[in-house]
Order: structure tokens, then sequence, then C-alpha cells
């Protein structure tokens, strides 16, 4: 009996310690929606910069699957400027309508398709400029 509680024990130290190293450490999200914005914007011109080097392919398929994921975080911020349900649908058709092109951008960049994400940024780009008007 001493010996399956040692084994088990041992068994459970030796789990947690795997679980410890397997697991990835992720970035804290920004805890607001200014936060995010301003994350979104310093990835989007990184991403734009390198965005015809198609040596740069897979560096900006990250950065923009990281924008990605940065996107879906502003849904769960709502700008001040939202005032009513109907702002607020806006606001998240806006950021879905974001989100599509954001995969497609993570797409073109997984293609080595620069051309298409030039076409996809300068899209992004005219969307950010409509939400900063919308919602600044």
């Amino acid at each position: 009996m001493k010996k399956i509680a040692i084994a088990t024990i041992t068994t459970l130290i030796c789990l947690t310690g795997f679980a410890q190293i397997q697991t990835p450490i992720q970035p804290q999200a920004p805890a607001s929606l200014a936060g995010v914005m301003k994350s979104m914007a310093v990835s989007l011109k990184k991403i734009s910069t390198q965005a015809t080097d198609a040596t740069q392919n897979a560096a900006s398929e990250k950065l923009a699957s990281d924008l990605l994921d940065m996107t879906k975080n502003s849904k769960l911020h709502m700008p001040q400027s939202a005032n009513g349900p109907d702002q607020e649908q806006q606001y998240i058709k806006m950021i879905d309508d974001l989100l599509v092109l954001e995969q497609d951008l993570v797409a073109a960049f997984h293609n080595n398709d620069n051309t298409a994400a030039s076409n996809v940024l300068n899209k992004m780009m005219t969307a950010k400029k409509e939400g900063h008007v919308a919602f600044k």
C-alpha cells in the first residue's frame, strides 16, 4: 500500500512538472480597448513594412495570426463612444469584418501570395480608418 501511495505521488509530481514545462507562456492581453488597439497598430505597421518581402512571409504570417488574436480580444471591449445597442452592433460587425480580412491576410502569407496580402492590407487600412471615424 505504501509503495502504491509513493508511486501515485511520484506520478502526480512528474505529470505536474511535465504540464508546467509543456504549457507555453502566453503574453497577457491588454486590459483596455485602447491598449488592444495600440498593440494592433504596432503589429499592423510591422506587417505593412515587410508585406512585400517574400522572405518574411513566415514571420508576417505569425504577426498576422497574432493580430487576428488581438482583434478577437477587442470584441471583449466596447468603445465608450458606442452609445446604445445599434452602435454596439455596428462595432461588433466592423470587428467581425476585420477578422475576415485578417484571416485572408494569414492565408495570403501562408500561400506566399504577397500581392493578395498587399490588397488585404489596403482593405484593412480602410477598415481601420472607418472604425476610428465611427468610434474614436
